[in-house]
């Protein structure tokens, strides 16, 4: 896996992380318990910290970075969709972000949101908890109740498994 140290910082990945065969992680950046990095994301802490939080998915083709000031931090159990780019944003534990979606330096999603796909969240935005958010650029559509964090729940116990099988699958054991 590419893992890169960078003006001397290196990553920091739980032994439990999967990350894809061409994935690439270069310098600060932390990786918790059950995440997974899955093929072609980009996640370069080369200028700024970037944190991932427990059991959150960075699927494919995602690209994290961050501008000096501008940390990226991910929570726990959030879906990262294929083809989005979060860049120095702050995205809140229970999240999904819908495939596509371009997320800016200093923008908030509070816990328990849904950014709906392609959609683009503009430098500095902050959206409460619970918030479904759509459109480019993006706006609030309504709040929801907590609830339904547990759809998000059901979508990272999802990725979680496979993340499993693709370790054991990538590391030979399984043919």
């Amino acid at each position: 896996m590419p893992v890169y140290s960078f003006r001397g910082k290196t990553p920091q990945l739980d032994p439990s992380v999967f990350v894809a065969p061409n994935a690439t992680i270069i310098g600060n950046v932390k990786v918790a318990r059950d995440a997974s990095i899955w093929f072609g994301a980009v996640i370069r802490g080369d200028l700024e910290l970037i944190e991932i939080g427990e059991r959150t998915n960075i699927q494919d083709n995602v690209t994290i970075h961050a501008d000096p000031g501008n940390p990226c931090r991910i929570g726990d159990d959030v879906v990262v969709g294929h083809n989005s780019v979060l860049h120095g944003c702050t995205i809140g534990s229970n999240t999904v972000i819908g495939m596509g979606s371009v997320i800016l330096n200093g923008a908030l999603m509070g816990s328990g949101s849904i950014v709906g796909a392609g959609s683009v969240i503009t430098e500095g935005i902050e959206f409460p908890p619970n918030s479904l958010i759509v459109g480019v650029p993006a706006q609030l559509k309504k709040t929801f109740p907590p609830e339904t964090v547990e759809a998000v729940k059901a979508g990272v116990e999802t990725y979680k498994k496979l993340a499993q099988e693709y370790l054991k699958l990538l590391s030979g054991k399984q043919l």
